[in-house]
């Protein structure tokens, strides 16, 4: 192996691929909005920051997920370096912006229910919940049963359905044409 399965260049791969799966999300929802011409009601300005803060989230939690992976007993073979970090202390760096995702994420769902947004927006959301409540079911096994390799490799697809999921929110609501925006 060129690089001993180094921690960071394994995260660099995983953080490329997960560049990929938010720019195929993109290409998917403005080519079938395109190939449709859907129209949706106008995101709000608040709905728009806070569904990009989510996304923001989002990003920041894989990419710290990364890091604990690279220094617990996952990152490799039993012969590739690992992060010398503190495993506890990493898990709730990772952690910290979860709990951030979950509240905008909470509060996304009190304003599609409140706003007169379009169907597909409010099922994105729901779409986010689901895979918060699986990646927290799975990390939090994960956690408390010694990081068994099955429930790792979950945890890493579901960073995938969580970036598909919520950059499918942000884009719903952040990327419309000019003509459909209202400031409020």
């Amino acid at each position: 192996m060129l690089t001993g399965l180094n921690p960071w260049i394994v995260s660099l791969h995983f953080l490329l691929s997960g560049t990929l799966v938010v720019l195929a999300t993109l290409l998917v929802n403005r080519t079938r909005t395109e190939l449709k011409k859907q129209v949706s009601p106008p995101a709000t300005k608040s709905l728009r920051q806070v569904s990009t803060a989510a996304w923001i989230f989002s990003i920041v939690s894989v990419i710290l997920g990364t890091i604990v992976t690279g220094t617990g007993p996952h990152a490799g073979d039993a012969t590739a370096p690992r992060h010398m970090f503190d495993p506890s202390l990493v898990t709730r760096m990772h952690t910290a912006p979860v709990y951030l995702l979950v509240i905008a994420t909470i509060a996304l769902i009190i304003m599609t229910r409140k706003s007169d947004v379009n169907r597909r927006l409010r099922t994105s959301v729901w779409w986010l919940v689901v895979v918060i409540l699986i990646q927290a079911a799975i990390g939090y096994t994960q956690h408390f049963t010694g990081l068994p390799i099955g429930l790792v490799l979950l945890h890493m697809l579901g960073a995938s359905l969580l970036l598909v999921s919520s950059t499918d929110t942000w884009d719903r609501t952040s990327l419309l044409p000019k003509y459909q925006r209202v400031d409020n």
